[in-house]
């Protein structure tokens, strides 16, 4: 694959924001993927003020999406309903870049919310497999 055959190499994860550790490593790839040729963007669920001139909302992917390209499904705590629907349906090759999820016990008595997010995306793991076509572990 080469930036001279018009693949482009786009990327999501829910919220992309300045300082995360995640985010970073978002804008390191996006950085290295351009500087290589490539057509990459960045989609977010919720795509923050302060990083607007920088990721899409994932609903504007559809003019982006390709049997051709490839799309880094960055991984951290579970997807929503409807994302996980529309990551399902993308004709692009699909890369699960998998960041960790905290075992969801070690949220009990500590933050309900986390522990249900933790638990939901561990469980969320087995479908992705179903139709990622390769896994990073990060």
């Amino acid at each position: 694959m080469s930036a001279e055959s018009g693949v482009s190499i786009h990327q999501f994860h829910p919220v992309v924001t300045y300082g995360d550790a995640i985010s970073n490593q978002i804008i390191s790839l996006q950085r290295i993927l351009r500087n290589r040729g490539f057509r990459s963007e960045i989609f977010s669920e919720f795509p923050q003020p302060s990083f607007e001139a920088q990721a899409h909302h994932f609903h504007q992917y559809r003019k982006y999406e390709s049997s051709a390209n490839v799309i880094f499904l960055h991984y951290s705590m579970g997807y929503s309903p409807e994302v996980f629907r529309w990551a399902r349906q993308l004709p692009d090759h699909k890369v699960l870049i998998y960041h960790n999820i905290t075992p969801d016990e070690y949220f009990i008595g500590v933050n309900e919310s986390y522990r249900e997010a933790a638990w939901l995306g561990r469980q969320q793991l087995r479908r992705l497999a179903e139709f990622v076509d390769h896994g990073w572990g990060d």
